[in-house]
């Protein structure tokens, strides 16, 4: 069976949006031969409304969950709440990046030790596909596949406009980077794809409903594919 190492900063039991679509995949990703190990964050997430088909919040028994620390202000003394959560507000490209920050290591041990055979990173929050950039990095024959389940938020915190164009620079950076590109939102696949113009079939943005594993699987398998053809033709160029 392979191994899939998922990056989501919420997962149950939160109950964002994002932990109720990682949480509808975790289930039954063992049907179709992926074994699902989570990196998630180890805070509860504020609920914000799921959209049709998600599944419940329970977290998954007997499932590998590591979970990591973050950084937050309200953590601080009372004193320094204010001037902590001041600063945290003007971190890019979210306030979870601190988040990023801590994890990767973690990340980095967890893709060696378990052996991973895919990157499986969803957003929001934007910083979780950071991690996935960083992993490529030091993996690149591992397959990434980026899931940007919605848009990401940028009118919260400080520097709009700064953090705007931050974003829009890390959703072009993921869409290079990344092997197979997913979404959960068929309007905002629509904006991806447009953006991406003639890019190849590999970085065709695809809409994955929650809880459609199948779907999810073949853009896995997908993405194994175009690691195989790169490493065919580098062979080749040898």
């Amino acid at each position: 069976m392979k191994k899939v190492l998922i990056v989501t900063y919420s997962f149950p039991p939160a109950e964002s949006a994002c932990a109720k679509r990682a949480d509808s995949f975790v289930k039954q990703l063992n049907k179709y031969g992926w074994e699902p190990l989570i990196l998630a964050g180890n805070v509860k997430i504020k609920s914000v409304p799921a959209p049709a088909g998600a599944a419940g919040t329970a977290a998954p028994e007997g499932m590998e969950i590591v979970r990591t620390a973050p950084w937050r202000a309200e953590n601080l003394p009372t004193p320094f709440r204010q001037v902590a959560g001041f600063f945290s507000s003007l971190l890019m490209p979210d306030r979870e990046r601190l988040w990023e920050l801590s994890s990767i290591r973690k990340a980095v041990r967890l893709a060696r030790s378990a052996g991973a055979d895919l990157i499986y990173t969803l957003s929001p929050p934007s910083s979780a596909h950071l991690i996935g950039m960083r992993l490529k990095r030091k993996n690149p024959d591992i397959p990434w596949v980026a899931d940007f389940y919605m848009a990401a938020d940028t009118k919260g915190g400080g520097l709009k406009k700064i953090r705007e164009q931050y974003v829009n620079n890390l959703v072009d950076s993921v869409m290079d980077g990344a092997d197979c590109i997913i979404t959960g939102d068929p309007a905002l696949g629509d904006v991806l794809n447009k953006s991406r113009g003639n890019a190849g079939e590999q970085t065709e943005i695809c809409c994955v409903p929650n809880g459609h594993v199948q779907e999810l699987t073949e853009q896995f398998e997908k993405a194994c594919r175009v690691i195989a053809a790169r490493k065919l033709s580098k062979n080749n160029d040898e």
